[in-house]
């Protein structure tokens, strides 16, 4: 995860390879923790952000679905 200027996850397999990033754009005054990533029937992904500012919440994040 990073999320500076975005926050952003990165996927990779077993060997190290990058499959997929995803990404939301956020203010840059939001501060994350930590998070985890449990699979979902109708999203593939949900992404559960634990965020310390501006406020401290839990955030969840689902892919778009492409077309």
């Amino acid at each position: 995860m990073h999320n500076y200027p975005r926050l952003e996850f990165h996927e990779y397999d077993d060997a190290g390879k990058k499959l997929n990033t995803y990404w939301i754009e956020l203010s840059n005054d939001y501060i994350t923790d930590t998070f985890d990533v449990l699979p979902d029937k109708d999203y593939g992904l949900k992404f559960y952000v634990l965020q310390l500012y501006p406020e401290s919440k839990v955030d969840v994040f689902v892919p778009k679905k492409r077309h």
